[in-house]
């Protein structure tokens, strides 16, 4: 007999039992799938381009293997949308991840929650109750590394500046930032399309006067790796313009791996910036993913710690 509600458990994906002669997560889930409780079902991996935002094929399947969850791990590098059309009716399907994130259209989801709607991308499919949903856990990955070292009222009303070569690679980014009620939005190397439930919020900076709102609070940056030489200067003027309400500002960085010699030339540290890196927002975006997926709970220390043994 299986005590969901009472039994102490312990999870296969973390170092330690919760207490002697308990169940495992693991041999939880293997008895639901023995009485029929869990179905078997494909998760698929689409494309999955090159980004450090989304660990990569994997890291999934290996989360798949240590939860003993009756799916089998599908990865599939090139897509038509035809083919995906295809795959989402299949009576198999049990949900997707897909990088890079693909259009939030009303033909292909029966449902979208509130990212996948103002983002206007999906980077999650899930089955919920027959129905294909799809979510952008980038979305949330980005709001809870925000808010790991600052509350979320310390965003509000703060301006933000936003720098990305294209719109898509930050729209959960700006999706984020505006949940947590952050005020002016600038935003340097891209344009808001008319059409995103975004658009309202975009001030695009033609030169780098800030004074009649403030030096932003926090920046994100979605640069690659071969052109974050370009924040040093930016880093160091909105570092020498006065004073916010606390001594803090957020540097958020998604696009690439941080090159610590660009943090030493910025004075990024040394100023009392808080830095986020991209491999602290893929962690929080692989938790949120493998909720929807599978309907479990990945502990992030866990996602972190697969990070640092290389899986993404």
């Amino acid at each position: 007999l299986l005590n969901r509600f009472m039994a102490p458990i312990k999870h296969l994906l973390l170092p330690q039992a919760a207490s002697p002669s308990q169940l495992s997560v693991a041999e939880i889930n293997r008895d639901l799938a023995i009485m029929g409780e869990v179905q078997a079902r494909t998760i698929y991996t689409f494309a999955m381009a090159e980004s450090h935002i989304v660990p990569p094929p994997q890291f999934f399947e290996k989360c798949l293997n240590e939860l003993s969850l009756p799916y089998t791990h599908r990865h599939l590098q090139e897509l038509s949308k035809s083919a995906l059309a295809a795959i989402l009716e299949s009576p198999s399907f049990g949900g997707a991840i897909t990088n890079p994130s693909i259009v939030a259209t009303a033909s292909l989801f029966a449902g979208r929650t509130a990212t996948a709607n103002s983002t206007g991308f999906v980077d999650t499919i899930s089955v919920e109750d027959g129905k294909i949903v799809g979510h952008n856990s980038a979305a949330v990955g980005i709001r809870n590394s925000l808010v790991r070292e600052f509350t979320p009222s310390a965003y509000a009303h703060q301006p933000v500046l936003v720098i990305s070569q294209s719109f898509q690679a930050v729209a959960p980014a700006i999706h984020a930032l505006k949940s947590l009620d952050c005020g002016k939005l600038y935003t340097v190397g891209f344009l808001i399309p008319p059409a995103s439930p975004l658009a309202e919020y975009n001030h695009h900076c033609r030169s780098l006067d800030f004074s009649s709102s403030g030096a932003p609070f926090a920046v994100v940056s979605a640069l690659e790796a071969g052109q974050t030489q370009l924040l040093i200067p930016l880093i160091r003027l909105i570092s020498g313009r006065g004073t916010l309400r606390g001594p803090k500002r957020m540097f958020l960085n998604i696009g690439n791996k941080l090159d610590r010699k660009m943090l030493s030339q910025s004075g990024i540290l040394a100023s009392g910036w808080v830095v986020n890196t991209v491999e602290d927002v893929a962690a929080w975006t692989a938790v949120d993913m493998m909720k929807h997926l599978v309907g479990q709970s990945i502990p992030c220390d866990f996602v972190r710690m697969a990070g640092n043994r290389g899986f993404f």
